[in-house]
C-alpha cells in the first residue's frame, strides 16, 4: 500500500509539474499583443504588396512562411500574414479582404 502512494505522488510530480509549467508559460503576459491570421498570400508577390499595402496604414504585420520545405520548393499560399488583434477589421478593410 505504501509503495502504491509512492508511485502515486512521484508520478504525479513527474507528469503534473511539466504540465502546470507548461500552462503557467503559455498565458498571454502582460503587454504582449494578440495576433490574428489575417490570411495566406499566394505567392511571395502578393505578400509584399499586402505587407507593403499594411505599413503604409499604420499596421505592422508579421509574415510566417509555412511552406517552403525545401530549398528552392515553394508551395501556393506559403506565407500567412498576421496583424495585431486590435488593427483586424481595419487591415481587412485596407487589403478588400
Amino acid at each position: 500500500m505504501g509503495d502504491l502512494l509512492v508511485f502515486t505522488v512521484l508520478a504525479s510530480v513527474i507528469v503534473g509539474g511539466p504540465l502546470i509549467w507548461l500552462i503557467l508559460r503559455s498565458r498571454p503576459q502582460p503587454g504582449t499583443k494578440q495576433m490574428v491570421l489575417l490570411g495566406a498570400a499566394a505567392g511571395e508577390a502578393e505578400m509584399s504588396v499586402w505587407v507593403s499595402a499594411l505599413r503604409s496604414a499604420g499596421i505592422h504585420p508579421r509574415v510566417v512562411n509555412v511552406g517552403d520545405f525545401y530549398p528552392r520548393v515553394t508551395t501556393p499560399y506559403a506565407y500567412e500574414v498576421w496583424v495585431p488583434a486590435r488593427d483586424e477589421d481595419r487591415a481587412r478593410e485596407v487589403l478588400g479582404l
